[in-house]
């Protein structure tokens, strides 16, 4: 479902005459803990279009993203409560913080 309609959504942005992206830094920290599943939340993040885990530090993820929308839908929680019950790290594990959001054309400015 989340990756279909990440697919749906770049297509528009790249095939848009007028390309509305609006590129982005996120931040957040999360609750999972092993090595295994942060890698695998990394990797999740950068397999979804319009997004790409950029580093990890200390449970914290900066990922770019290439709009506000998709942006959105990484703070949705989602992917990280499905990796959580793969790895039995808890039951409903949420992105606890989003901690910044930078619009990278304005962090330019």
């Amino acid at each position: 479902g989340q990756i279909f309609s990440a697919n749906l959504h770049v297509a528009y942005l790249a095939l848009s005459p007028k390309m509305p992206i609006d590129p982005q830094i996120i931040r957040f920290k999360t609750k999972l803990e092993t090595d295994i599943s942060l890698v695998a939340l990394a990797n999740s993040i950068t397999l979804t279009p319009g997004t790409i885990t950029v580093d990890i530090r200390e449970g914290e993820f900066f990922v770019h993203a290439l709009d506000r929308k998709v942006a959105y839908e990484l703070s949705t929680g989602e992917m990280e409560d499905k990796i959580a019950h793969v790895f039995m790290e808890a039951d409903h594990v949420y992105i606890q913080d989003v901690l910044d959001v930078s619009r990278i054309f304005g962090v330019l400015k």
